[in-house]
């Protein structure tokens, strides 16, 4: 009482007294008892008291106040020739030009070097098909995507557009692919089928998938990424191949044994079904998960309208990267990912020169033209693959098995580069690692679980639906499905939802 009753004769009594009500200044009781005995007419006010805040909400609030919350990528490149009138009177056409021929150079370098130096790798350092194809090969058709979030965190230390083009890229490897290659079988004679032994690997890859979004949603929720989120994406990866060796081990021991080893001598039995089953089984790619059983460097060159108007970069390309052989594939892996990581960084400048045209966030570029562009080299040779040899199990299985690369590796490692960057830029220790976090834009959280999880619902009901095989219906489903999505990310931005 004794308090309460000093307190309310210093409001009453003392009008000067100097207590700043507006500045939300507070002093204790016993001080203030003190000065009113002592008839101070200058009340002395202690330290106000501040509401503690966590240590992580303190980097979150550093980091994206050092990132500016929205990074503008286009900043980080050289200045475009044109104004912004100018793109936005329809120079913008320009560089989507540019951007669809530098992609149409990249499939031809990734088909026609950069896969057959992953193979001679495969083939000289002696790697079992399920282990070189979820792991080599799968880098070879991710690489656009690697090396998007590479080069997207190197030179704006953000990831934003690259996090919007794995997004996108998983949305396309689900719909708009399998629509694709379902629209290709209006132009055959005969509508091939899956296997039975393909619809296995199928599944497992799809539940593999499902807990891989699973946990790409689990690590963004809190609006930010830290380094041992990142080291769990790199350790599921990891995982995932030990499954495909298990699964691969499994299946050939499963067997009957060849009838044509009966006769061989005890000793050599051993080698000689290996040699047998490692060869049948780099023959049936989808069980495996190895790359597709194809002419490899031959898809892209051998269509004139591709290879045509690609001559005279084609012509350069030829004088600076050796064709892959046994002897040089290493100089054509080093070439290719030289090649490679130029031409994404030029595909960076011209996407973030339409997005900023039409005021589209990095993210949303990304997860629409960045992502089509990236993978119009796998679109086109899934097409040619189911199109021209049949292999209908190929194309579909290796599009979810690259999913499951794009989001832990192409994100994973990245992001823990960034944030190692991060700790040594600053002088800090290895062992504060976790001081360091990655912002993500919260607005895109429920959205992006939508898309994520939605297609991967939709590819398998329609694909059990249709017993497993590719048909027009699964097509013309999956194409309207991918449409709707690009037309309700465009409704979202419009309306400044996202």
């Amino acid at each position: 009482m004794l308090y309460q009753y000093a307190t309310l004769v210093a409001l009453v009594l003392m009008p000067n007294s100097g207590i700043d009500a507006s500045a939300h200044k507070f002093i204790s009781s016993d001080d203030l008892v003190h000065q009113i005995i002592f008839n101070q007419t200058s009340i002395v006010t202690s330290k106000p008291i501040v509401a503690v805040q966590s240590t992580t909400s303190k980097i979150i609030e550093q980091q994206r106040n050092n990132h500016g919350v929205r990074v503008n990528l286009v900043n980080s490149f050289p200045p475009d020739i044109m104004s912004y009138e100018s793109r936005l009177g329809g120079g913008f056409v320009v560089h989507l030009a540019i951007y669809i021929y530098l992609c149409l150079l990249l499939a031809v370098i990734i088909d026609s070097y950069f896969l057959p130096s992953l193979q001679y790798f495969s083939t000289v350092f002696d790697i079992s098909p399920n282990i070189s194809g979820s792991t080599l090969m799968a880098f070879g058709t991710s690489s656009p995507e690697f090396f998007t979030t590479l080069i997207s965190v190197a030179v704006s230390d953000s990831s934003s557009i690259a996090t919007g083009a794995i997004i996108g890229s998983s949305i396309v490897n689900t719909l708009a692919i399998p629509g694709i290659c379902g629209l290709a079988i209006l132009f055959m004679e005969k509508r091939p089928t899956m296997s039975k032994y393909s619809r296995f690997p199928m599944v497992r890859d799809l539940l593999f998938y499902a807990i891989t979004v699973i946990i790409f949603i689990l690590s963004i929720k809190d609006n930010v990424v830290d380094s041992l989120e990142s080291l769990i994406f790199i350790f599921i990866y990891l995982l995932y191949i030990f499954t495909l060796y298990l699964w691969s081990n499994i299946r050939l021991s499963s067997r009957p044994r060849l009838p044509q080893i009966l006769n061989v001598r005890k000793r050599h039995c051993i080698s000689l079904e290996r040699q047998v089953l490692r060869r049948r089984s780099s023959a049936t790619p989808s069980e495996t998960m190895s790359f597709p059983a194809q002419p490899v460097g031959h898809m892209f060159e051998d269509n004139r309208c591709i290879s045509y108007p690609l001559l005279p970069f084609l012509s350069l390309v030829r004088l600076t990267i050796p064709w892959p052989n046994k002897n040089f594939f290493i100089l054509t892996f080093i070439m290719c990912c030289l090649w490679i990581s130029t031409l994404t960084y030029f595909n960076l400048w011209m996407v973030s020169l339409i997005g900023d045209s039409f005021d589209l966030p990095e993210s949303v570029s990304g997860m629409t033209i960045l992502a089509f562009g990236t993978n119009l080299p796998e679109l086109i040779s899934s097409y040619i693959i189911v199109r021209k040899y049949h292999q209908v199990d190929v194309a579909i299985c290796h599009t979810i098995g690259s999913n499951i690369f794009d989001i832990l590796i192409c994100l994973g490692l990245p992001w823990f580069l960034q944030i190692f960057t991060l700790t040594i830029k600053n002088g800090s220790e290895l062992s504060e690692l976790g001081n360091h976090i990655i912002p993500m834009e919260h607005s895109l959280l429920y959205f992006v679980c939508l898309s994520l999880i939605l297609p991967i619902m939709i590819l398998s009901f329609v694909l059990y639906h249709d017993h497993w095989s590719l048909t027009p219906r699964m097509g013309f489903i999956c194409i309207a499905f991918y449409c709707a999505f690009i037309v309700i990310v465009f409704i979202l931005r419009i309306n400044s939802l996202i």
